[in-house]
């Protein structure tokens, strides 16, 4: 069980990190998040605070 969370939250942290190389690059010519820049990078140092944090959590347990 553990593992499966550990890929998924992977998962969405990579969606996280597309979205944010999205928005700061004219990359995929996607002009909506390119708006909202900030927004996607703020969220993304949020996910990537809460995954680490789960991460440390859930590898101590064992």
């Amino acid at each position: 069980m553990k593992r499966v969370l550990l890929i998924t939250l992977s998962i969405i942290w990579c969606f996280s990190l597309m979205m944010l190389i999205a928005a700061l690059t004219d990359l995929f010519h996607i002009k909506v998040l390119h708006e909202y820049r900030l927004l996607v990078g703020l969220s993304f140092l949020l996910i990537s605070a809460i995954m680490r944090t789960s991460f440390k959590k859930l590898t101590s347990i064992e």
